[in-house]
């Protein structure tokens, strides 16, 4: 698949992943967009920046509540491929009030997102150049953004898996048993019964995470290895959705993956039985 494949189809999962988070957002409009929600605003904001703090300047529930529907608009737009350059400017631009404005919701997904959606923004730039720089060569952006893009996410999970080295409870293997045993962490069946768990599995599962974090970043360049570094990934990630209660964040990595992952050639089957099989 070619690099604007690549950057098109990552496009769409990123999109569909904004859908689904102002969604959610959207169905309890008055807790997070209200204008006594529960943030105090006039202490600090995510981002102290004029142009991305619209909505936490206007105080205005008509306006969180068009940014809403706008953004809700465009990313449909864009999953349909319909993101011209400006609609990418205008989705950065929203989307960053919107976080800026509900910003104690935010986690680790939210800002990877933030980070694509800015490199998103020059997709076919180039392009966009030689219209009025005709005789000059203009370098394949597109190459440039995906191979950035790639490395911004396996940096997240190179430094995700170094600081949890470095932390006692992950070092120790401990950090899960003390992780699921916390009910806004786990589910009932698990936090009841956490002490029924075989420690052994629990320690065998917290090196698996870190092993798999650190090892990301250089096996998913790999032929050999790239499909199962992808598949444990979907498995892990869904489990954090499922277990921890964490779909935003498990949905924001995996709508990353996609700057890997050639849907053409994307089938399951051969990613079980043929490893070697590239997907991206």
């Amino acid at each position: 698949m070619s690099t604007k494949g690549f950057l098109a189809n990552t496009q769409v999962a990123v999109s569909i992943w904004l859908i689904y988070n102002y969604i959610v957002l959207l169905l309890d409009f008055s807790f997070f967009f209200d204008t006594n929600n529960f943030v105090n605003h006039s202490i600090i904001a995510y981002l102290d920046i004029g142009i991305f703090k619209i909505l936490t300047t206007a105080q205005s529930e008509i306006l969180n509540f068009s940014f809403l529907i706008l953004i809700l608009t465009i990313s449909t737009l864009s999953v349909f491929k319909y993101n011209h350059f400006f609609l990418r400017i205008l989705t950065y631009v929203i989307v960053l009030n919107l976080d800026n404005y509900c910003y104690p919701i935010l986690d680790g997904g939210n800002n990877l997102i933030h980070i694509f959606l800015f490199f998103l923004i020059f997709v076919n730039i180039d392009s966009k150049l030689e219209r009025f720089q005709p005789n000059i060569p203009i370098p394949d952006i597109n190459k440039s953004l995906l191979l950035l893009l790639r490395i911004q996410l396996c940096l997240v999970y190179l430094v995700a898996g170094v600081n949890k080295i470095r932390v006692e409870l992950w070092s120790e293997g401990t950090a899960l048993f003390y992780t699921l045993s916390v009910p806004d962490y786990s589910l009932p069946f698990i936090y009841n019964n956490i002490s029924e768990i075989p420690i052994s599995l629990i320690v065998i599962t917290n090196y698996l995470v870190i092993l798999y974090q650190i090892s990301f970043s250089f096996l998913v360049w790999s032929k050999l290895f790239k499909n199962y570094i992808l598949l444990f990934g979907l498995l892990f990630h869904t489990a954090i959705a499922l277990i921890m209660g964490l779909p935003s964040f498990a949905g924001a990595l995996l709508a990353c993956y996609f700057v890997f992952i050639d849907l053409s050639k994307l089938e399951l089957r051969h990613i079980i039985t043929n490893p070697t099989r590239n997907v991206g």
